[in-house]
């Protein structure tokens, strides 16, 4: 009976394999090239792979964002958790907001931004990024404030997670102005954040 299985636990093992290929090659695209001019095609290049394994894998263009949102966000959280101190003191607390931020303004959370503003106007495509999307926000947030909260309550750490998100999207849409100054204007908001939370 177990032996039966081995052939389908191999076919499994190289259809996820495939998969993940396909994610990150996706990944890899939208970074480059932003969501506007992402397409299967693009991936296939990217990934190496055939037209019809992705097709095999993927048969709308939403269902490879949705795993792409995941695993932005699983990278995202295996981060931030890598690199929130230990310190659970204020001067921890200021961390959190310098580690948040710092990966909050990287480009697999353009990327993220880059979908859920897509997604905005596509019923089809919010379906599926939705859930990944607020499942994995409140992860982030449940780890930190397990972690700080001696210093820090969850209704500060979930105010300082929305802050850090609508400056991320204040902070896109700057750096692609001249002259805009986004690194200053972030720099003077996080300053303020950082007050706010000491208070």
């Amino acid at each position: 009976m177990q032996a039966a299985n081995i052939p389908h636990s191999r076919h499994q093992a190289r259809s996820d394999a495939t998969r993940q290929r396909l994610c990150d090659a996706a990944i890899d695209i939208l970074i480059e090239y932003g969501f506007h001019e992402f397409s299967f095609v693009k991936v296939c290049s990217k990934s190496g792979l055939s037209r019809g394994a992705i097709h095999y894998h993927y048969d709308n263009l939403s269902k490879i964002l949705a795993d792409v949102v995941a695993e932005i966000y699983r990278r995202l959280v295996s981060n931030v958790a890598q690199d929130l101190p230990g310190d659970t003191s204020v001067e921890g607390a200021d961390q959190v907001v310098e580690i948040l931020w710092s990966h909050l303004k990287s480009d697999y959370f353009r990327v993220l931004l880059e979908i859920r503003a897509a997604a905005a106007s596509d019923p089809g495509l919010a379906a599926y990024v939705a859930k990944p999307n607020d499942r994995i926000n409140q992860t982030i947030i449940a780890d930190a404030a397990t972690r700080f909260g001696d210093s820090l309550d969850e209704q500060s750490i979930r105010i300082t997670f929305a802050a850090l998100t609508g400056l991320a999207l204040q902070y896109f849409t700057l750096v692609q102005q001249p002259n805009a100054r986004a690194d200053d204007y972030a720099a003077d908001f996080i300053t303020q954040l950082k007050n706010f939370l000491v208070r």
